[in-house]
């Protein structure tokens, strides 16, 4: 089957199954207002024609170090420009192809998805079984970790640093992830966290033996912060500041203009429920008739734009399409910094 079909493609090609062998209304008389969800799941489930057809097919693209390093290098310039939206979009791309290791069983849960025992028989965790460096994924977690510390996103900037540090960023270099990632941890009232980390850096610059020329602003930087963590400000009020001070105005798109693009705003309530149904307001009530099934019935007048029905899904699942790379597959959610399938890019 092409790789390229749609569900309703897919379908068609279960119902005229279900023509040639005489089943249509046989199956037909499994749905229906008088049957339960469950029930015609089940029902559908354990049908062989079901398993034969309904099979989406989905094309899966390799992991690419070639694609992960063009997409980071974009990026750069953007970030350059101080377009964050745009140099976001690009080092989650990157971080979306580089190559990553393979999840392997251990305590440790991947994403912090709650897997149990019961679910799964190998607890998922996002650890190597080897001491191989992905250097293009950690090059891509830490220079998105710059943005989210523009963004104010101290939480999951300090997340994308500690990816980055796992995955191999360069030990030449990690000084200037421990500044970053110290500046957040005062941002959020860390200050002793903060603190241990910076005398942590300084000391581990001092083990790299090298030439104080090419370690001093670096020095410079770490002390600098330092002298903030010693300060008797306990909430991280100052730090803000000199970075809100520090920071170049964005060209294209405003911060919260950034954010509000990856919101994913929790779904509304009902002022007054109906006492029968929860999920309907007080204004409709559900009826059924032989001729109409099941049907919404107004009991009193409604308002334009009145909020009538919020339900959870029963079942979703993200569109097989550009969804698969900014959106969470479990809860759907835009994700402002996703964290990549071990296997492929989508």
């Amino acid at each position: 089957m092409d790789e390229t079909k749609d569900f309703e493609y897919i379908f068609s090609k279960l119902l005229n199954k279900l023509k040639k062998t005489n089943k249509v209304l046989e199956v037909s008389s499994h749905f229906g207002p008088n049957h339960s969800l469950e029930d015609m799941f089940s029902y559908l489930w354990h049908l062989e024609e079901t398993h034969s057809y309904l099979r989406p097919c989905i094309q899966r693209a390799p992991k690419s170090e070639d694609r992960a390093e063009k997409f980071r290098a974009e990026g750069n310039k953007f970030y350059q420009k101080k377009w964050l939206h745009k140099a976001l979009e690009l080092y989650n791309l990157s971080i979306i192809f580089a190559s990553h290791p393979e999840i392997v069983p251990d305590e440790q849960i991947c994403s912090k998805i709650s897997v149990s025992i019961t679910d799964s028989k190998q607890p998922l965790s996002c650890y190597a079984t080897d001491d191989k460096e992905y250097k293009a994924l950690a090059l891509a977690f830490a220079n998105r970790s710059a943005v989210l510390l523009e963004l104010r996103q101290y939480a999951q900037c300090i997340q994308d640093i500690n990816y980055a540090i796992m995955y191999g960023y360069p030990k030449l270099l990690q000084s200037k992830l421990a500044e970053r990632k110290a500046k957040c941890m005062l941002c959020l009232g860390r200050k002793e966290e903060a603190r241990q980390l910076i005398e942590a850096a300084i000391q581990s610059l001092c083990d790299l033996n090298l030439d104080e020329t090419k370690i001093k602003f670096s020095r410079e930087a770490l002390n600098k912060l330092l002298l903030e963590c010693q300060s008797h400000d306990q909430s991280g009020a100052s730090v803000e500041k000199n970075l809100t001070e520090e920071r170049i105005k964005i060209a294209d798109m405003a911060k919260d203009e950034i954010l509000f693009v990856y919101e994913s705003p929790d779904p509304p309530v009902l002022d007054n429920f109906n006492a029968a149904i929860p999920n309907l307001s007080d204004a409709v009530a559900l009826q059924f008739s032989s001729s109409q099934g099941r049907y919404l019935r107004a009991e009193r007048d409604i308002e334009q734009g009145e909020l009538l029905v919020v339900e959870e899904a029963y079942s979703s699942v993200l569109l097989l399409d550009s969804s698969l790379t900014t959106h969470c597959c479990v809860c759907l959610k835009r994700s402002l910094s996703p964290l990549p399938c071990c296997s492929c890019p989508t």
